[in-house]
């Protein structure tokens, strides 16, 4: 099991045993009181499999170190680069998305392994909207985002083409690059941003990233109106949107512990939205109040 969390602004991670209850386990610990990281890593008592890692404030190796424990990878001779900041290159070079094999998968909603991806990038995909129209990788949870983009650029290079590590048309640098800017010249408003590093008006890809990156340094609250416009549908409205069938959708508002009846999701959303009793907006939100998760839970569906 692993999950994947934002919790007030704080990246947080976990995969497999996450407590080392196997006995003998070797257990690889990094903390950063500076930088606010904790990392652990459990292997093993031979050391050769991943048993478990937890991640907290530092993510971005939750995929790759998925990956290593769903496929059996080998792990490096020193598995503690899979950890360190500083030694970063080593942990790419020895699991990179080269090492995965066609059959790894790579999004568990639709089922896509690796190889599907490669292959239609042979087909002529050229770009993460390619991937996603072609293999729907990454259109599900989101979660394998950033492995799915890793594989096609990979496969890009693998072809001879100069792949593009812009975050989007808007911001000629990285991720990382952007944080950097941001940490370092204090830059705390989108608009600040893009108007001295970037251009245009920003997009769905640069939004929500830099949304990120400002709630991870400053801990800002996200509705101030200098943020509510970064913010996808379910953190704008404070609740939780699912599509569970094809024509069925789920709301879960979020609440604390107390139980949440029809009227009172009916009643929230349409003060929320505007909208009429009668308009086909207010239709929707009745179809969703009566299937809301948190009113079955509470039996008041």
């Amino acid at each position: 099991m692993s999950t994947k969390l934002k919790l007030l602004g704080v990246d947080v991670a976990s995969i497999g045993e996450v407590h080392g209850q196997t006995p003998s386990a070797q257990t690889f610990t990094y903390s950063d009181d500076i930088e606010q990281v904790y990392k652990r890593l459990i292997l093993s008592p031979d050391g050769e499999k991943i048993l478990g890692a937890v991640l907290v404030g530092d993510a971005s190796a939750y995929e790759q170190l998925l990956q290593i424990k769903r496929n059996d990878l080998p792990l490096p001779e020193n598995p503690a680069v899979l950890m360190l900041p500083q030694w970063a290159d080593d942990a790419n070079s020895a699991a990179g998305t080269d090492v995965l094999p066609a059959s790894a998968q790579v999004c568990s909603c639709y089922d896509v392994k690796k190889g599907d991806i490669e292959q239609a990038v042979v087909s002529g995909c050229r770009t993460m909207a390619d991937i996603k129209a072609e293999t729907q990788a990454s259109t599900g949870c989101g979660g394998c985002a950033a492995l799915t983009q890793q594989i096609l650029n990979a496969a890009l290079e693998a072809q001879g083409e100069t792949v593009n590590h812009h975050l989007c048309e808007h911001f000629h640098y990285t991720r990382q690059e952007l944080a950097d800017i941001i940490r370092i010249t204090r830059i705390k408003t989108f608009g600040e941003l893009i108007e001295q590093h970037g251009n245009g008006l920003g997009c769905d890809i640069c939004k929500p990233a830099v949304g990120s990156m400002l709630a991870s340094f400053w801990n800002d609250y996200v509705l101030d109106d200098a943020h509510r416009e970064l913010q996808d549908t379910n953190d704008i409205f404070l609740g939780n949107m699912q599509k569970t069938a094809p024509i069925r959708w789920c709301l879960v508002s979020r609440g604390a512990k107390s139980p949440l009846t029809n009227s009172w999701c009916w009643g929230r959303w349409r003060k929320t939205l505007t909208c009429t009793p009668k308009s086909p907006v207010a239709s929707a939100l009745t179809y969703l109040a009566r299937n809301c998760m948190s009113c079955r839970r509470f039996g008041n569906a």
